[in-house]
């Protein structure tokens, strides 16, 4: 008698980000596109922490940031935006993450 094959592991969560991480670093190579990301995605995250005590603003702080990042992608990366391929928070996830690298980088090249 066999002995019955045991599933498959999933993923671990740094094999997950990573995958994820790698498709998004695919859609974000132009030096443009890299800083309209650097100013939009902090607009849109600070957008989520203001909205609540100033709707407006929040509101303003996420259009805006939504143009920058559509700006980005359109007209200097000439592609589609990540999340709007790829719903999940993984994604999110990467986005802050590889904004935060690119001010790094951008702050030690001084």
């Amino acid at each position: 008698m066999s002995k019955p094959v045991p599933p498959p592991k999933p993923p671990t969560l740094e094999k997950e980000f990573a995958k994820y991480r790698a498709e998004y670093e695919k859609d974000h190579v132009t030096v443009c596109n890299k800083a309209c990301h650097m100013v939009g995605v902090p607009m849109i995250a600070a957008s989520v922490l203001v909205a609540p005590f100033k709707p407006g603003l929040g509101l303003r702080l996420f259009v805006t940031g939504w143009v920058f990042q559509l700006l980005g992608h359109f007209v200097f990366e000439r592609n589609t935006p990540t999340l709007t391929r790829i719903q999940s928070p993984w994604v999110l996830i990467s986005s802050l993450v590889f904004v935060l690298e690119e001010w790094e980088r951008f702050l030690r090249s001084k």
